[in-house]
């Protein structure tokens, strides 16, 4: 039977939500500007004291990780990037649900943290079982992914629920592995968990989104690796997905095998629900809620198309993978340097990015409508670049100094509870809106062939058979720049209305406001 401890758990737990676009900002922010308690060792010196099966445990957490990363990759970074020469943007928005279950785990992580098979160990009994369905969804996915990409729109919702369920075994393995974590190190090495995390997660989201957009790119081989040009990449994708099959595969054995301590105390489901409850029922919470659900409204639509958008105009997967290589150290370095000047006022530099993000609207439509008209790829390389790196540190801006904030609120007597609810707020709040916008895309725009009237060039499959008849497409009206400047007008009006208002009124509030005042002090 699965054990139903009712013990209260000791310090921080184990349920925490991380952005994976952005963790590595975040952690690397807070390794590089925490301070160190007094009598706590340094994270040198804690190094220092590492035993060997202490760092076989970190490896072994990277591992843990780096299998969570890569379907996450593949779901939000590449394959929707595969679907667009197939798919119409309502599919994609259909197709942007799959990323659902990473933003709400927080509603069924408790159950995670408290039920598990006490013989057979309290994370193992959920990462086992989470490893080896994710290699068999992999392994499904590398059979099936070329017929459903192939055929786009008539195959999106099957593949939709296939990629929910996908990320559904990711995040609920990521609740066990973040617990598993925590029992693994010293309480005064746990940084070196956060370190693992950021190196596991980003290296399998940057293999399977940067990497694999080069390797599957014909443009790539034949320029650079090829004597003769192919049709084909490197690689295909069904056999790199096959490949990450079988490695996930194997680290079911390693476990399966691997040391768990048994634990001391564990948190009642039901405080945790509890304080969960308590949490969202604070005046401030429910103010910073609209703050979190509706801060993003504007940004989405406009984020979310102006690369794909990019793509149909010559934009190269290669060229996209350059772009979001060279920003990933800018984004480093300008994420510590905002943890900085975060710390006294971090909501009002958050409303800085906000309106520089709005701002960036502009250059991006800007940047769509000149590149339909550059010839020359360097050009295009070299604005698609700048507005990228301009929107990119917005997000960042916004991105750590919302994590200072939530750090600085957070009610330490219930530890990761608080931040998870905190992070699965922002996340929701970028989530939601992009299905609706998507949709709002392609209900606006409106185009035909100039041989054929009924043919509407609202994929590039159908844009090619316009060409190929001797035609060109006509378009009426773009939902791309209808929605982008919607997107503009929501994010003024919003801020006017609500947003800005809320961030004054939220800066004056002490963080002592913020807690419920250790009615359960020990989860």
């Amino acid at each position: 039977m699965l054990s139903k401890p009712h013990q209260r758990a000791h310090g921080r737990s184990a349920i925490e939500l991380k952005d994976l676009e952005n963790g590595a900002v975040s952690n690397t922010f807070q390794m590089l500007t925490d301070d160190v308690p007094d009598g706590r060792d340094s994270p040198h010196d804690a190094y220092t004291t590492l035993s060997f099966q202490q760092k076989k445990n970190i490896v072994f957490l990277i591992l843990l990780y780096l299998i969570q990363g890569v379907p996450m990759g593949l779901v939000k970074g590449s394959i929707p990037y595969f679907l667009k020469p197939h798919c119409t943007y309502s599919d994609i928005a259909i197709y942007s649900l799959a990323a659902y279950p990473y933003s709400l785990k927080v509603l069924w992580s408790p159950i995670v943290d408290t039920y598990y098979f006490p013989n057979f160990g309290r994370r193992k009994t959920w990462v086992a079982p989470c490893t080896f369905f994710l290699a068999c969804t992999l392994l499904f996915f590398s059979y099936n992914i070329d017929v459903w990409i192939e055929r786009g729109s008539s195959y999106i919702k099957s593949f939709t629920v296939w990629s929910f369920f996908l990320v559904f075994i990711c995040a609920t393995q990521d609740i066990a592995v973040d617990g598993w974590s925590l029992n693994m190190l010293d309480a005064h090495q746990l940084n070196y968990a956060s370190t693992a995390q950021t190196v596991g997660l980003n290296t399998g989201f940057f293999l399977s989104f940067t990497v694999l957009l080069v390797l599957t790119s014909p443009e790539f081989a034949n320029s650079l690796l090829r004597l003769s040009p192919l049709d084909e990449g490197l690689i295909t994708l069904s056999g790199y997905i096959r490949f990450w099959a079988l490695i996930t595969l194997i680290s079911v054995i390693f476990v399966l095998f691997w040391e768990e301590q048994k634990p001391d105390r564990v948190a009642s489901m039901r405080d945790t629900f509890r304080s969960i409850r308590d949490i969202l029922s604070l005046k401030n919470m429910k103010q910073l809620m609209v703050v979190h659900l509706f801060g993003k409204v504007g940004f989405v639509a406009n984020e979310t198309l102006t690369l794909l958008k990019a793509t149909e105009f010559g934009l190269s997967k290669a060229m996209l993978s350059l772009i979001i290589l060279i920003n990933f150290p800018l984004g480093l370095i300008l994420g510590v340097y905002i943890g900085h000047i975060s710390n006294n006022r971090p909501l009002y530099v958050w409303l800085w990015g906000y309106w520089g993000r709005t701002s960036s609207i502009l250059f991006n439509i800007a940047l769509v409508y000149a590149v339909a008209h550059f010839s020359e790829k360097f050009s295009m390389f070299l604005s698609i670049l700048v507005c990228y790196t301009l929107n990119a540190s917005f997000m960042t801006v916004q991105f750590v100094s919302i994590g200072v904030f939530h750090s600085q609120i957070s009610d330490p007597a219930i530890g990761g509870t608080y931040m998870t609810i905190l992070n699965t707020l922002s996340n929701l709040g970028g989530t939601w809106p992009q299905y609706i916008m998507l949709k709002l895309t392609d209900w606006v725009t409106f185009s035909y062939c100039s041989t054929d009237d009924s043919l509407q060039c609202i994929t590039d499959d159908l844009k090619n058979q316009c060409m190929d008849s001797g035609g060109h497409c006509i378009y009426k009206r773009d939902g791309y720049y209808f929605t982008s400047i919607v997107g503009i007008f929501l994010s003024i009006f919003l801020c006017i209305i609500a947003i800005f208002p809320i961030v004054r009124q939220l800066n004056k509030v002490s963080a002592s406001s913020w807690h419920i005042h250790g009615k359960y002090s020990s989860i």
